[in-house]
């Protein structure tokens, strides 16, 4: 017999956005299963970039937590990690609607994936940004439905983001398409890394002096390193990341109060 999980909520950074891109949230279709997550058919943690939520289960089958929020740069390839609930096989699918119209289309669709038979398996969905994904917030959709012969899904069938499925959760989020290639940089660039490609050791130069925050992110958004900084112009900042990272592509961001710039690295 199906039984009860829960796990405590996680402590997360709440960013306000106005979301002028996106649609209201009750326009959005709330799915709302019968039994919903009451026998542990549930997302216990999921995690895309900066988010990583662990949420209680019990008898609710829908949350909003679109207040949690992560970059996501276009072109990038991203993992999102589900963490099962107590019961299993489930199947898992996320969304985004990059269109902004209120409806996950199947051209949205992140991909689906299924757990086995153990509670507390990690279960990933790898999927690419479109590389002319519209900048900006839009809504991510993330479900798990009971998976079994005797299910309204069977296995190997395709999760629906609305319909109302026997046993299941069902948990929204934001997520924010950045272009690795900013207004400002394409028209002059404000800082330049070198080298580039390297080894993890590289200097940052400005053309102007002021406050500014070092971020490198890996490619599944997960923030790696920080730092900040006071650049002078024409000064090179040395930033020492050798033996730290492995090999592959990076996206460094540069924030000051003018914005941001973000810059692909390359460590060999």
């Amino acid at each position: 017999m199906k039984t009860g999980y829960a796990t405590h909520l996680a402590l997360a950074t709440l960013f306000a956005w106005t979301l002028t891109a996106s649609v209201r949230a009750q326009d959005y279709c709330i799915p709302m299963p019968e039994v919903g997550t009451s026998y542990g058919d549930s997302i216990a943690r999921f995690q895309l970039g900066t988010i990583d939520n662990s949420a209680p289960g019990g008898a609710t089958a829908y949350h909003d937590y679109t207040l949690l929020t992560t970059d996501l740069f276009q072109g990038y390839a991203y993992t999102a990690i589900f963490t099962t609930g107590y019961i299993a096989p489930d199947l898992f699918a996320a969304w985004i609607d990059y269109n902004d119209n209120a409806v996950f289309e199947p051209s949205e669709k992140l991909g689906e994936n299924h757990s086995i038979i153990d509670p507390g398996e990690t279960v990933l969905i790898t999927f690419t940004v479109p590389q002319d994904a519209p900048l900006g917030p839009h809504r991510l959709r993330a479900r798990v439905i009971y998976d079994s012969n005797d299910s309204t899904l069977g296995p190997g069938a395709n999760m629906d983001p609305c319909t109302n499925y026997y046993f299941g959760e069902t948990e929204d989020y934001t997520v924010v398409v950045q272009s690795t290639v900013g207004v400002q940089q394409q028209r002059s660039p404000l800082f330049t890394v070198a080298p580039n490609p390297g080894n993890g050791d590289f200097t940052i130069t400005a053309q102007k002096s002021g406050d500014v925050l070092l971020e490198v992110m890996d490619l599944s958004g997960r923030r790696v390193y920080a730092e900040q900084a006071v650049t002078a112009a024409g000064s090179g900042h040395a930033v020492t990341l050798s033996g730290k990272l492995t090999s592959g592509t990076y996206a460094l961001r540069l924030t000051t109060e003018l914005g941001s710039i973000t810059r692909l690295v390359v460590v060999q």
